[in-house]
């Protein structure tokens, strides 16, 4: 029991710390975020499904 608490206790440190880690990155420079047309995955922020305008979207 000790060992399973002591785990969780492990990833769920992990997971913030790289939470928080990812967060402190800074913006590359030299990269167009904007127009980036390569990246598929749709968790991402940058992902433009994430930006659709439509006027069904505003309602």
């Amino acid at each position: 029991m000790l060992i399973t608490l002591i785990v969780i206790i492990i990833l769920v440190a992990m997971f913030i710390g790289t939470y928080v880690l990812n967060n402190r990155t800074e913006k590359p420079i030299d990269v167009d975020i904007d127009s980036c047309q390569g990246c598929y995955n749709f968790e991402c922020q940058h992902n433009p499904a994430h930006h659709n305008n439509s006027k069904e979207d505003k309602k």
